[in-house]
């Protein structure tokens, strides 16, 4: 049993939703509330889309479920949405955005591993302080795919991989808002009366 769970949901010919969610804790307790959000969604995407025709917002429905969630659950429990980030991610791939940015990357660092791997370390470290780092890391996948497609070395041992890793793992421990755990705590902090 666990807290981690993720749906798809076709609201329209033209809307898909993308819902990752994670609930806090764990075993049971974490489950049960998973469960209650993915049946939340189902009923209310069914039932958006039976009221307002065919052509459903995914705005509609995250504010709905939001909303009941709000009501159901309190503060006791934090559920986090990442809802579309695939979409976004591949308008970018599709734009050629992240072609553009794993070029300029290259361009900049020469071909050179030692440096390629330090800049996607420092930038991965510093975006992630401010940014969740598991969405940074779900975004900035294709452009380091992509620069191991222009150079194969980078990909050697994981090398490139690693950076990425790492440097959202020590930027989100950064800040308070750098990675979910640390929000949890911060309100839990709030709401206990500590600094």
């Amino acid at each position: 049993c666990g807290g981690d769970w993720w749906g798809h949901y076709k609201l329209s010919p033209h809307h898909h939703l993308v819902c990752i969610a994670d609930a806090t804790g764990h075993g049971v307790p974490a489950a049960l509330v998973t469960a209650m959000v993915f049946a939340a969604a189902s009923v209310m995407s069914r039932r958006l889309m039976e009221q307002g025709g065919h052509d459903l917002s995914p705005a509609l429905l995250l504010k709905e479920l939001n909303q009941t969630l709000c009501a159901s659950q309190g503060r006791q429990n934090t559920m986090t949405f990442f809802a579309g980030i695939f979409v976004v991610i591949g308008a970018l791939v599709k734009s050629g955005v992240i072609d553009s940015l794993a070029d300029k990357v290259i361009s900049t660092t020469g071909g050179n591993v030692a440096a390629t791997l330090v800049v996607v370390l420092v930038a991965s470290a510093v975006i992630s302080a401010f940014v969740d780092n598991i969405p940074y890391v779900v975004a900035m996948t294709p452009l380091v795919a992509q620069l191991v497609a222009q150079n194969p070395a980078l990909g050697v041992d994981g090398g490139v991989w690693w950076a990425l890793a790492l440097g959202a793992d020590l930027g989100g421990n950064a800040t308070a808002v750098g990675a979910s755990a640390n929000i949890v705590i911060v309100g839990l902090a709030r709401r206990y009366g500590a600094p």
